[in-house]
């Protein structure tokens, strides 16, 4: 039987019931009586031990259980990208130094460099690699996002995001861990289809520091001999994307690696997620550009430029989340951009249809084009 909790009223009629059934004396039962305090008192103690009891179980059962799995909490990840520092031209070289701070126009949060960037005698730019202070979603920002830099740069000309920033994330949430945890479970018997999309999403590229840059967010799978009985049965193709622009050649062997198993840093054999016998490729998926043009009525009191950065970071992240082979709808477009906080209407220019994509295609953005009235 399924543990239940009573309630203070129930457990109190409970007994009231009780002492009526077993004796005949006591009559009195009403609130305040003599006989119905001395049943209360115990009972808001019992009613008590029931949620000390119900909190407890809550909070152990998933404890116990990810431990026995050793299914940790994905820590909050700082987004990177590289900006784009241009100067006029000098005689000498200029250095940006590890641990510059940028910041973004109409956006909070802060990156620095990690390393030394250097512009060389009679070039005009350099592209820095930066890392957000704080890490967590605060850090994705949209490519082409302008930047200002403390200390500043001798003849600066502008610095802008070369792509979206966009593998910043928080802390895994409660109800992340718990769906993260239910596809795991259900890729323990490695070689099916759900074990191998799993395997894909651990695909990461990293610098020579250790830092994530891009990550597999997005996976197709496909088994060609569903369709077509003349390849071999053994035979599945897989397509990943990093979200924002493909997935880079060191996506896709990381990717490979992780399905075919490899031998880590510290010489641990991590078996692979494909069964045996069976060979994979991967690929990455084919982009298909959706440009977006429109007009932005902003509601009085806003500030037009941070609206339009919130209506950019907005698209970029509905595009960015649509799976492999899902269309670019004009109607979600749209919706993304009313749900942006000094929108008071948005009239879609660009795209005038739904765009549609093939199964191993990914939608990804364009250019911007926002008329603000």
């Amino acid at each position: 039987m399924a543990f239940q909790t009573k309630a203070f009223a129930t457990i109190v009629l409970g007994m009231i019931n009780r002492a009526k059934a077993l004796q005949s004396k006591i009559t009195d039962f009403r609130v305040g009586s003599v006989a119905r305090t001395l049943f209360e008192s115990p009972a808001a103690e019992i009613d008590e031990l029931y949620q000390q009891m119900w909190i407890g179980l809550k909070e152990s059962i998933p404890v116990a259980i990810y431990n026995t799995f050793d299914f940790q909490r994905l820590p909050a990840q700082a987004a990177t990208g590289q900006v784009r520092v241009i100067i006029a031209p000098t005689s000498g070289n200029t250095v940006i130094g590890a641990g510059s701070v940028f910041t973004a126009g109409g956006f909070s949060g802060s990156f620095t460099t990690v390393q030394d960037s250097v512009i060389r005698s009679g070039r005009s730019f350099v592209d820095c690699f930066v890392e957000a202070t704080v890490p967590g979603n605060i850090g994705n920002v949209p490519g082409g996002a302008s930047f200002a830099i403390n200390p500043g740069v001798a003849g600066m000309v502008s610095a802008m995001s070369l792509v979206d920033f966009a593998y910043g994330s928080d802390l895994e949430t409660d109800a992340e861990r718990k769906t993260r945890f239910a596809a795991y479970i259900l890729t323990l018997n490695r070689g099916t289809v759900a074990a191998i999309r799993y395997g894909l999403s651990l695909a990461v590229a990293t610098d020579a520091n250790g830092n994530v840059i891009e990550r597999a967010r997005h996976a197709q799978i496909i088994e060609p001999y569903v369709l077509d009985h003349t390849v071999p049965a053994g035979l599945v193709n897989c397509y990943i994307h990093n979200g924002v622009d493909g997935a880079s050649v060191a996506l896709v062997s990381n990717a490979a690696a992780v399905l075919y198993g490899y031998t880590n840093s510290n010489g641990v054999v991590v078996p692979g997620w494909k069964a045996a016998g069976v060979k994979v490729t991967v690929q990455a998926a084919a982009n298909v550009i959706v440009n977006v043009s429109g007009t932005v009525t902003v509601a009085p009191g806003f500030v037009a430029s941070d609206v339009i950065n919130l209506v950019e970071v907005a698209i970029g992240e509905y595009i960015a989340g649509l799976n492999i082979g899902s269309a670019a709808l004009r109607a979600e477009l749209i919706a993304a951009t009313m749900g942006v906080d000094g929108v008071d209407n948005f009239s879609l220019t660009l795209p005038a249809l739904d765009i549609p994509v093939s199964n191993v295609q990914k939608a990804a953005i364009g250019a911007y084009t926002l008329v603000v009235v």
